[in-house]
């Protein structure tokens, strides 16, 4: 999986799921990296499946502009 585990932790200790919604589409991803370049930067996401927020495969290149960070879900997995 491009984006790893795709996890955050609080300074108290939990670990939590970034999970981002591209605006245009409604699709969700997690974060893979970022691009540099003169057209500016662009964030590489990695789509995931809406019924179980397992990665798809599919990978897309979007401005940061075009993302919304959705509330942490917490990580029990």
């Amino acid at each position: 999986m491009l984006g790893g585990e795709y996890k955050a932790i609080s300074p108290s200790g939990q670990v939590y799921k970034l999970i981002l919604k591209i605006k245009a589409t409604g699709e969700y991803a997690v974060f893979g990296g970022y691009q540099l370049g003169s057209q500016g930067s662009k964030i590489i996401v990695e789509i995931l499946n809406p019924e179980d927020l397992y990665p798809t495969g599919g990978i897309r290149e979007v401005s940061p502009s075009e993302i919304e960070i959705l509330d942490p879900q917490p990580y029990n997995d």
